[in-house]
């Protein structure tokens, strides 16, 4: 008896919560043929797809962009995520090679790096391709609004907490891909915040 108000509370803070949250069920349309403006340059590395488009997943409700910058003999891959319902999950397959049966994960570790007043946290796992020492360094974080993280878990609390809210905002994923050497401080920064930007725009 004496819980009972606070149950009561928090089942009306419940079903209110769920009426808001109703109308952001809606899934968004997609990007489609929408014209997004890339940096042609990033620290030295040059756009080499200028004419990539949004490719649509309609089974898991989600829309993929990859780039290519090159430098020289070497290739920066990127590949942007977004959700376009708000129950669509980002997947953690994509945080793999593509031909991760062939890759060996040997760590993955918590970064940051910071420019322009502004920081981004993310992931940076490095992959071993097995019997050679050919290396593959895997950097990635998850987005929603103007929030970026690189905890899944903490993606989640601002999804929850942005329906509850009655916003509909994209979840994202911002993937970068390098062979070989792991990237310098400074150019992986930049890379991220000017691509990030770029999408946010």
């Amino acid at each position: 008896r004496r819980l009972a108000p606070v149950l009561a509370g928090l089942s009306g803070l419940l079903i209110a919560g769920g009426a808001v949250g109703l109308p952001t069920n809606l899934p968004r349309p997609p990007h489609g043929l929408q014209t997004m403006t890339f940096p042609q340059n990033i620290s030295g590395w040059d756009l080499a797809t200028p004419s990539a488009a949004w490719s649509v997943d309609q089974q898991h409700s989600l829309e993929f962009m990859q780039l290519t910058y090159r430098r020289q003999d070497r290739d920066m891959h990127v590949e942007i995520v977004e959700t376009l319902s708000p129950t669509a999950k980002l997947p953690e397959s994509r945080l793999a090679p593509d031909d991760s049966n062939i890759w060996r994960e040997k760590q993955t570790r918590y970064e940051e790096v910071c420019a322009a007043k502004r920081c981004i946290a993310f992931r940076h796992s490095t992959w071993q391709r097995e019997k050679s020492q050919e290396l593959r360094h895997i950097y990635y974080a998850y987005s929603i609004g103007r929030f970026t993280t690189e905890s899944r878990f903490a993606l989640r609390a601002i999804h929850g907490w942005n329906r509850l809210s009655g916003r509909s905002d994209s979840q994202r994923l911002l993937k970068l891909v390098f062979e070989g050497a792991a990237p310098d401080s400074a150019e992986l920064s930049s890379a991220f915040l000017m691509l990030q930007s770029a999408v946010e725009s």
